[in-house]
């Protein structure tokens, strides 16, 4: 069994902690992700990213680094699995 909000809540603050590492440029970083009963983990009903840039930069100067959010999906499994075993702290 498992907690999907608990795990998403933890997958979000861990996505957006690594953001703000490797993008440089950002004031600020949201990340959300809504499960659908009867969905798959891995699918969620929602997955959004909205940044605040700092300064004059552009959204579109760093889009593709943001695109961390789905290589994190795709590894969810693995996530869920460190997570079980006490690998990662829950916040």
């Amino acid at each position: 069994m498992s907690h999907v909000g608990k795990i998403y809540n933890t997958l979000t603050h861990r996505i957006a902690n690594e953001v703000c590492k490797k993008v440089s440029g950002l004031e600020e970083v949201y990340i959300w992700l809504l499960s659908e009963i009867g969905k798959p983990i891995d699918e969620p009903a929602v997955a959004g990213v909205q940044v605040v840039m700092k300064g004059n930069n552009s959204f579109e100067s760093v889009r593709k680094e943001i695109g961390v959010v789905n290589r994190e999906l795709a590894n969810i499994g693995e996530f869920t699995e460190q997570l079980a075993k006490g690998k990662i702290p829950i916040s």
